[in-house]
């Protein structure tokens, strides 16, 4: 189980796979001792655990315990591997919104919108929820891009008035002439 995805995986190539594929969703919880022994125990790989070992116990950098079973495993080439690496070095520091967002800003990269719309519509109702209860709101212009980039979805969905609604909403948070143009586009 992979903590923060909420994924389950069956074999190292999953894993890989997974992580790839989720580099700009990952945190420390994903360093546990609870992986540790299921490469170990499962998969059978003891040198790779053991290398891993210290990064888990001293609370070592998420992007090299990555990188270090995506290397072992050979699944990718190097230049896929380094990707991941500064994906994950991207996202250091950022809050869970924040990475979702980027997820989301990732499938509207890949032209997948019906997704990425949902995916902000999701962000901005954990935005709501975490202003009733007074916590850890990132800052407003992530909510202003948040509304731009759902709007920009919904261009791709050809949702013109929708995507007009979000852009407004933008606009209205942040102001930018960019913005009023998407807005006045739409």
């Amino acid at each position: 189980h992979i903590p923060g995805l909420e994924m389950n995986v069956f074999s190292m190539e999953e894993l890989c796979y997974c992580m790839k594929e989720n580099a700009f969703l990952l945190d420390l919880s994903l360093l546990n001792d609870g992986l540790l022994n299921w490469i170990e125990r499962e998969c059978g790989l003891r040198e790779l655990a053991r290398a891993l070992h210290p990064l888990v116990h001293k609370k070592g950098v998420l992007s090299t315990f990555v990188v270090t079973i995506l290397r072992y495993v050979g699944l990718y080439d190097e230049a896929c591997v380094e990707e991941t690496e500064q994906a994950l070095k991207k996202g250091a520091g950022l809050s869970g919104i924040e990475k979702r967002k980027r997820q989301a800003d990732y499938l509207v990269e890949k032209k997948k919108y019906q997704s990425a719309a949902k995916g902000y519509e999701e962000l901005l109702r954990q935005w709501r929820e975490m202003e009733k209860e007074g916590t850890g709101i990132p800052a407003a212009d992530c909510l202003a891009s948040l509304w731009h980039n759902k709007g920009v979805a919904y261009i791709g969905l050809m949702h013109y008035e929708r995507a007009a609604e979000c852009f407004l909403q933008a606009y209205e948070l942040e102001g930018g002439d960019d913005y009023l143009t998407d807005y006045l586009g739409a």
